[in-house]
């Protein structure tokens, strides 16, 4: 269904519309969260904020971009708020893929993530959007209300600055003896 007939439905408040918003984008808001939070249940408590919002706040939405654009906006300041309240989470509470492959992959998987928490948190959730979320760029400047050469130069910054991070972190581990 297109999305601007779908949103003047929403607005009028038929419920099929509510759950073809939620089917269709559902597992992509969550992933958006999950990406942040890196913990299944809180990521699914602030997805469901995200649908939440959209709907309480429906009347006041104005279509000019993409629909989910707007659902990553409200997902990223939920998930800026919830950091914000919830600074020190313990590295116990992060949740790792399981792999068939086993351990190798998940202490790959923990040495990005650890990489990419190290990042500043603008090109931090502009790798998420543009690498785990597949946006375009100018979509992820819309999302984060920045032009697209200020969206650009973050992405590469952010792309050098992760790929310093994960050099220096072999090195270490070349010293250690890993």
């Amino acid at each position: 269904m297109e999305n601007n007939r779908l949103i003047r439905k929403l607005k009028m408040g038929d419920k099929k519309s509510v759950n073809l918003v939620f089917e269709q984008y559902y597992d992509k808001v969550y992933g958006f969260c999950y990406r942040h939070v890196t913990h299944k249940e809180t990521a699914e408590d602030l997805t469901q904020e995200v649908f939440l919002r959209v709907l309480k706040h429906i009347e006041d939405y104005r279509h000019y971009g993409k629909f989910e654009n707007y659902l990553y906006v409200i997902a990223g300041n939920l998930c800026r708020d919830f950091y914000k309240k919830n600074k020190n989470l313990p590295l116990c509470e992060m949740e790792l893929p399981v792999e068939e492959t086993g351990f190798i992959q998940s202490e790959q998987a923990l040495v990005v993530k650890e990489a990419l928490d190290r990042l500043p948190e603008l090109e931090r959730e502009i790798i998420y959007l543009r690498f785990y979320q597949d946006r375009k760029i100018k979509d992820i400047a819309k999302i984060r209300n920045l032009k697209l050469s200020t969206t650009k130069y973050h992405l590469k910054r952010g792309q050098e600055l992760l790929l310093e991070y994960l050099q220096n972190d072999h090195e270490l581990g070349k010293e250690a003896g890993i």
